[in-house]
Order: C-alpha cells, then sequence, then structure tokens
C-alpha cells in the first residue's frame, strides 16, 4: 500500500543507496544506530533498506586500491575526533591518511580474493580493531581514488590506464 510510504522513519538512509556527494551537496554519512531503533521500525526497514553491522573499536582504517595486481594501501587516521571514529569521511579534507605496507600474507589473500571475484578494478575497505586484526567491510569496484593519488602520490591513473589497454580476453 502506497500509504505506508509516509510512515517511514525520517533518518531511514542507507549509505549504499545514496551518491557519496549529491548534487545539492549533501551526504550521507555512516552513524550509529541502537539496536532498538532498528527494532522499532524492523517492518519499515523492509521498504527502506540500510546496512546495518555490529560497531567495531578500531586502531584505522584501511583504503586499499587494486588493479589487476598492484596494490595500493592507505592507512587511514579515523579515531582523530569523535565524528570520524564512525565515519572517516566526515573528515576527508583533513590529513588523516597515509601510506601503509601490508604484510605479504595480507597482500596475497587480498589479491586471491580480487581474483575470485574477477576483479581489475576494487576500492577495499577494512577495520583495523584493537588486536590488529583487519576486519573487511567491503570491496567497491568503481570506488573513488582521486584523493588518494592527490595526497600519498600512488599513481592509480597509471594502473588504469595501463589496465584499459589490455587485450579485452584478459579480463
Amino acid at each position: 500500500d502506497h500509504r505506508d510510504l509516509h510512515s517511514f522513519p525520517t533518518r531511514c538512509s542507507s549509505d549504499l543507496l545514496a551518491p557519496y556527494a549529491s548534487p545539492t551537496g549533501r551526504t550521507t554519512y555512516t552513524t550509529i544506530v541502537d539496536e532498538d531503533k532498528v527494532e522499532q521500525f524492523k517492518d519499515s526497514l523492509r521498504l527502506c533498506p540500510g546496512v546495518f553491522q555490529e560497531f567495531i573499536a578500531k586502531q584505522y582504517e584501511l583504503r586499499v586500491t587494486v588493479v589487476e595486481s598492484e596494490v595500493f594501501a592507505a592507512q587511514i587516521d579515523s579515531n582523530s575526533a569523535l565524528e570520524v571514529a564512525v565515519d572517516w569521511r566526515r573528515s576527508s579534507s583533513d590529513d588523516i591518511y597515509k601510506e601503509h605496507t601490508l604484510s605479504d600474507a595480507f597482500r596475497a589473500q587480498l589479491l586471491r580474493l580480487h581474483a575470485d571475484l574477477g576483479l581489475v578494478y576494487g576500492a577495499y575497505d577494512f577495520i583495523v580493531d584493537s588486536d590488529g586484526t583487519p576486519v573487511f567491510l567491503e570491496v567497491n569496484p568503481s570506488g573513488q581514488w582521486y584523493w588518494l593519488e592527490q595526497r600519498l602520490g600512488f599513481p592509480i591513473s597509471e594502473s588504469i590506464a595501463r589496465a584499459l589497454q589490455l587485450p579485452t580476453n584478459s579480463f
């Protein structure tokens, strides 16, 4: 019934359903939602989906950009302020990035996943928890990367250009 659409909670939104930066300049950020709110609005959420995950205390986050077998890892100091601890994009223009060296085992595991998914390009996001364990959040096969090239000098554009020049049967 279309009348049910008017009963949505006003803050019902999903990061996956909203653009990173909308034409109006508004951005949807990740927020902490109490479990009782999810239960309270469970019927509405059926019509207004969201992605919910357990909150994990973290040391920092990683954005790992993979182009074919080239890996560019950036550490994001996502504990620099309280608002950044939930979603670092709230301070994305701050100096919170640095190059990160992945362990050989982690790099190999990531490249294996990348190949198994059949991706040429992927922007992988991880939380590194308080024990130092990387926790996979997502891979975006068209995720943003240029800001890392600008801030950290990663030659991601060159890697993408090389990948685009490969014969199509190699993908």
